[in-house]
This record gives structure tokens, sequence and C-alpha cells, in this order.
């Protein structure tokens, strides 16, 4: 079985990672090589 993962709380967990690396999306977009940020925002 898979766990239960709470979509809402691990995005904000992420984010809050993100931004104490020092990290922005521009970055993340560039690093999974995608053509445009909403997949992150998602």
């Amino acid at each position: 079985m898979y766990p239960i993962i709470d979509m809402e709380k691990t995005g904000l967990k992420l984010k809050i990672m993100l931004k104490v690396a020092g990290y922005d999306v521009k970055f993340v977009q560039e690093y999974l090589h995608l053509s445009c940020p909403q997949p992150i925002y998602r």
C-alpha cells in the first residue's frame, strides 16, 4: 500500500524548504527542464 500524501501540507513544506535553501521558481523550472513554471505552482 502507498501512504496517503496531504498535497497541501507537502506543497507548503516544499515551498518553505526551497525558500530557506535560497531557490526560486525559475531555478526549479530550469533544474527540472520544464518549459513553463505552472507545474511548480500546482
